[in-house]
Formats: structure tokens, sequence, C-alpha cells
């Protein structure tokens, strides 16, 4: 879909996309019940809505990647403003609501900015200094297996082949892959 669309609708859109009813979409995305057939009407929230659709359609898996961001927006709204409880008829509690949790909502927001890729966690790589000397050559083997580990098969497999001997990578042979590769 070109252009962008209103938070709000947004939410709204994936859980009516994800078969919610348009009132409980409304409810969802913070606006009254009354507003849901404005809503549901709007050319670029029924297209978001059929574009959602056909998105599922297409995606494997439990969860689609919208319906994982709607319910991060649904956490970190909830954990900033906290939910009250509802009571039933007899006033005993039917949900015990929560209570607002500042902590809880930076997480989330962590989380989604992961999620939309606005924050890439680094690796920090081993930065000692080594005195390859000292170290038996088990222990230095081991210590070179965790790190090739984290290379590409075929990283791997040019470093294994320089290490048996082979300095320059034109005299590289195709090694059989090793169990997890």
């Amino acid at each position: 879909m070109t252009g962008t669309i209103p938070v709000q609708w947004e939410i709204f859109a994936a859980e009516v996309a994800s078969g919610s009813s348009c009132v409980e979409a409304a409810l969802s995305a913070g606006y009254s019940r009354d507003y849901a057939e404005d809503l549901i009407q709007r050319p670029e929230v029924r297209a978001r809505i059929d574009e959602l659709i056909a998105a599922r359609q297409v995606e494997s898996g439990v969860t689609s990647r919208i319906w994982t961001e709607v319910q991060m927006v649904r956490i970190i709204k909830d954990a900033m403003n906290g939910v009250p409880e509802k009571l039933g008829p007899d006033s005993k509690v039917t949900d015990p609501g929560i209570p607002r949790d500042r902590s809880l909502a930076r997480l989330a927001i962590m989380d989604l900015a992961k999620l939309k890729g606005y924050v890439v966690e680094r690796k920090l790589g081993d930065s000692r200094k080594i005195d390859l000397g000292k170290i038996g050559p088990a222990e230095l083997s081991a210590m070179l297996d965790a790190q090739l580990v984290e290379l590409a098969p075929g990283e791997r497999a040019k470093i294994k082949a320089i290490a048996r001997g082979r300095q320059h990578s034109d005299e590289v042979i195709e090694l059989a892959p090793e169990a997890g590769d």
C-alpha cells in the first residue's frame, strides 16, 4: 500500500484482518464502538485490511509480522496507561486489569524497534589478548571451533583449508559438510 495510515487505523485494520469484529477492532485501537462503522468505510482502511489478509495468506507460520507488531503496540499502550479492572454484574472482578508499568513499556518498545529494524543488536567480539603459546592444542582447537560456528559454511571451509596448510583460496577444496552445517 502506498503511503502510511495512522497507527490506530493500522491496529484497527490488523484486528479486522485477524478476524475481530469492527467494534472489537475499534475498541482495541482506542476508538469508541460508534466509530467502527466509519473506520471500516474508509477506503484507506479497507485497502489496508485487504492487503493484510492477502499477506497473511502468503505468510507461513503461526503468526504474521503484522499481528506481532499490533500485539506489541497493544502491550505498549496497556503498559503505559494501565488497564482498569472489569467488574461483572455481581460486582466481582472478571478481569483484574493491568497496572501501569513503564519498565514493561520500555522493553516492549525496544522489542518493537528490533522487530521493525530500527535497533540492531551487535554481538560483541572477544577482544582479549591471548598468548597462544600458553594454550594447549585441545583448548586452542575448542576456541577455534567456537568461533568457526559463527561463520557461513563456505567461509568455515576456507579457514579449515588454510589451517590444513593450503595457503591460497584458489587451492581451497570443498570439504565434506559437518554435522550442523
